[in-house]
């Protein structure tokens, strides 16, 4: 048996990978390709499928094994679990689960898919040996990594989804500094350690052959359907979502930030929005280069991102300037679920 192991980044188009592995895990058991469920409700849903029976399938499905990873890392003492993978067994009946089924089905592919695993170099190897033992040594592990500066506003945007208060992050740059977040090597090298196969792709090859699903699916000879998942705020809404999960409340502002996310208004593109500002882009390519020139050495490139020195130039629209515009159009929606604190930041 192969196994494939996708270890993140975060950001990368993991949860849409996630979602076309498990709505199309019967077929692609049919193929000898099995992704794995970790707990009943899981199995459940993969058991249904075999049948021939149709239904969404569960976030304890589709991000198993983040599940997984987030349940290890709760038992070795590093926090709970979120609350939206609920009533998970232990984790040895979790590994053992996936273990029953690579015996029951005996695959020819084993694929685990969870961008939680980014994080297991940087708080017990021994996590990662877990996973060795599950998959065995000889597992290619895959990785996706962004630009840094394009991830890290990402990522920072992503973490208000969980609730997090944060600083505006050309404040809060400086906590990321020495993390997987900026650091990859941390990332990477302890699996290195502990697996031969190694695959980085940066983020613009993935995107270039149509999503993480394509790209994936294509490097195994599987087709995988691509689907929005997990869609990024728009960063014109930045300060907006920021603020709003810290001054109102964890309802209020969970309420404010769903709304942020699915209401549309007449913005430049996401990606034309600048939040960093040109220092700091400047901050995060001067310690980037140690990094950067690890992963070229490492991959065989030239350079892992050919683009990187466009890191330093600020985008076309700083969102500072947009705010006055946003804050109009938005109120202009009449579906604003806290208009008076949104007119208070005019």
């Amino acid at each position: 048996m192969q196994s494939t192991i996708f270890i993140g980044h975060h950001k990368t188009g993991s949860t849409a990978l996630q979602q076309a592995l498990a709505v199309d895990a019967a077929r692609l058991l049919s193929e000898g390709v099995l992704y794995p469920a970790v707990e009943f409700q899981g199995m459940a849903y993969l058991a249904a499928a075999l049948a021939g029976r149709g239904g969404a399938a569960p976030l304890n499905y589709t991000q198993g094994h983040n599940a997984l990873g987030f349940k290890m890392i709760a038992e070795g003492g590093g926090g709970p679990v979120p609350e939206f993978h609920p009533m998970l067994p232990h984790s040895t009946q979790m590994k053992h689960a996936i273990a029953e089924q690579v015996a029951r089905f005996a695959p020819s592919r084993l694929v685990l898919a969870s961008e939680v695993f980014a994080n297991f170099g940087a708080i017990s190897h021994g996590y990662i040996d877990e996973i060795a033992r599950i998959a065995g040594p000889e597992a290619e592990i895959v990785a996706v990594l962004r630009r840094p500066d394009d991830y890290i506003v990402s990522w920072h945007l992503q973490r208000l989804r969980f609730g997090h208060h944060l600083g505006p992050i050309d404040d809060d740059i400086r906590h990321y500094a020495g993390t997987i977040h900026l650091d990859y090597r941390k990332m990477i090298a302890p699996w290195m350690d502990r697996f031969k196969t190694l695959r980085l792709v940066p983020y613009a090859e993935v995107k270039a052959a149509g999503g993480l699903p394509s790209w994936f699916g294509g490097r195994l000879g599987l087709s995988l359907a691509e689907s929005a998942q997990n869609v990024g705020l728009h960063r014109g809404f930045a300060e907006f979502a920021r603020r709003a999960v810290i001054e109102l409340g964890p309802e209020g502002g969970r309420g404010m930030l769903d709304w942020l996310h699915r209401v549309r208004i007449d913005l430049p593109p996401s990606d034309q929005i600048e939040l960093l500002g040109r220092k700091v882009r400047h901050e995060i390519r001067r310690g980037f280069e140690p990094v950067h020139d690890w992963l070229s050495a490492l991959t065989g490139r030239a350079a892992f991102f050919d683009d990187l020195d466009q890191s330093v130039e600020p985008l076309p629209f700083a969102e500072e300037a947009l705010r006055p515009m946003v804050i109009e159009r938005l109120l202009a929606t009449g579906q604003c679920p806290e208009v008076h604190w949104l007119e208070r930041q005019r």
